[in-house]
């Protein structure tokens, strides 16, 4: 079932690519593809935002390079997440850094992401740019949740976060929440 699941992403993104490059979306009475695929096919912002970007970066590798990516996400290797954080790289370093990747550097670096949980494809794009801010968020962050609740986010480093594990680890027993 996940075999097939990943099929159809790749089929998902092709169709996508085939709605932006037509704008069918404007056609369908959209203004963005964004919000084709927010309103009229029902994804969160999140994971429409994530979609777009990874089909954005298959139009960018072409139809050659573009197969070898969809083969890696039918494997598995590679996930959506991926793809979006290498989209916003490319771009990041294109827009702002002045210094655009060619199609070989960009499955170069697609090739080094394979099989990396999230964390550490951010750590592996943010060690390669000026501004890992883009990728690693270095600030401390509190949000509402509701009346009674905050959600307070932190930056740490590795040897904090293993600190961390392992007092979670050894006081499992006391608090399994």
């Amino acid at each position: 079932i996940v075999l097939k699941e990943r099929m159809l992403l790749s089929e998902i993104l092709h169709c996508l690519l085939e709605v932006d490059d037509r704008k069918l979306f404007l056609k369908l009475g959209f203004s963005s593809l964004f919000e084709y695929c927010t309103q009229e096919l029902g994804y969160s912002e999140a994971s429409a935002y994530r979609r777009i970007q990874s089909m954005r970066l298959l139009k960018a590798l072409g139809p050659q390079q573009g197969n070898g990516i969809e083969d890696k996400l039918k494997e598995g290797s590679l996930n959506l997440s991926h793809l979006s954080m290498a989209e916003t790289f490319f771009r990041h370093k294109e827009n702002k850094e002045k210094k655009p990747y060619n199609t070989h550097e960009k499955k170069e670096l697609l090739k080094s992401l394979e099989n990396t949980s999230t964390r550490e494809c951010q750590r592996k794009l943010a060690s390669q740019t000026e501004n890992p801010n883009v990728y690693i968020k270095r600030k401390d962050h509190v949000e509402t949740l509701d009346q009674e609740n905050l959600r307070l986010s932190i930056t740490i480093d590795q040897e904090t976060l293993d600190l961390i594990q392992r007092f979670k680890e050894l006081t499992a027993h006391q608090n399994p929440y």
